[in-house]
């Protein structure tokens, strides 16, 4: 076989597996590149492991955020997921992403919970459709979920404003010193 001949095999096949998908040769070479690195997160080398979060952070990876709440917080993963979802807040969020965050926030385990409301926080303004999933993780049992969905509704302003207010004004008299600041700060945002 002359050089370079295994390449342009490899590449021929991947033309005929998009073609056989129905997808373009970049969007099947998008799907093959994220089955790797969702691979390589089980991976015992942790520079593996960050090269691949790294890479399904660039690649928009939705199913990295699905791994990420079936198996726990990641931390090689944390970083990539909120720079890919502070990329959403300018391009726009997409619906998979928020629908994950949002079913995360009744997660069985508390640190999903707590991690969903603040990458919800991250996206802003954004995700307002977001906001009774949010107001509904102000009653956890989890006092760092209560803090970060309210941070999230103060991240989100105005679209949460008229809804959320009553919900936050009523945890003002809690015995919880930072839910109550972190309440007072929400409300500040709201009614800026």
């Amino acid at each position: 076989m002359k050089a370079g001949g295994g390449r342009t095999i490899a590449l021929l096949c991947a033309a005929a597996g998009a073609a056989v998908l129905g997808l373009s040769f970049w969007e099947f070479r998008t799907r093959i590149l994220e089955e790797y690195c969702l691979w390589q997160l089980g991976s015992k080398d942790q520079e593996r492991r960050a090269s691949a979060a790294d890479t399904l952070g660039r690649i928009s990876s939705v199913r990295a955020l699905a791994t990420f709440s079936s198996d726990g917080p990641r931390v090689e993963l944390t970083t990539p997921l909120v720079r890919y979802l502070e990329g959403l807040k300018e391009s726009g969020p997409e619906s998979d992403v928020i629908r994950s965050l949002e079913s995360m926030l009744k997660h069985p385990r508390a640190e999903m919970r707590v991690f969903a409301a603040f990458l919800l926080g991250r996206l802003g303004p954004r995700v307002g459709s977001s906001v009774p999933y949010l107001l509904e993780a102000l009653k956890d049992t989890s006092p760092r979920a209560r803090i970060r969905a309210a941070e999230a509704l103060g991240e989100i302003g105005p679209p949460a404003g008229k809804v959320a207010i009553p919900s936050l004004a009523a945890l003002l008299s809690t015995e919880d010193i930072a839910l109550q600041q972190t309440v007072a700060e929400a409300l500040k945002k709201l009614r800026d």
